[in-house]
């Protein structure tokens, strides 16, 4: 589960949630609501993952690779 994996990461850095959505740039509310399996933007899921170094997401069928960070991208599986 994705909130699982961000809330992992973010223990394993040893920071509070309101320290990670500071460094992000997110409000702690958003911060909390993903580490419970909420409904995020990617917008503020990339801004998280930056700050955990986590370069890849696995979200069901799609996939969030953080390479270059000008050039993120999301990968689809299109429906055929």
């Amino acid at each position: 589960m994705l909130g699982d994996t961000v809330r992992e990461g973010r223990i394993k850095k040893g920071l509070t949630q309101a320290r990670l959505a500071k460094l992000a740039g997110v409000s702690r509310r958003h911060l909390a609501a993903l580490e419970k399996g909420a409904n995020v933007s990617i917008n503020i899921l990339q801004r998280v993952a930056a700050v955990l170094d986590l370069t890849e997401i696995h979200l069901a069928d799609l996939s969030l690779h953080a390479g270059d960070r000008e050039r993120s991208t999301v990968n689809m599986p299109l429906l055929t």
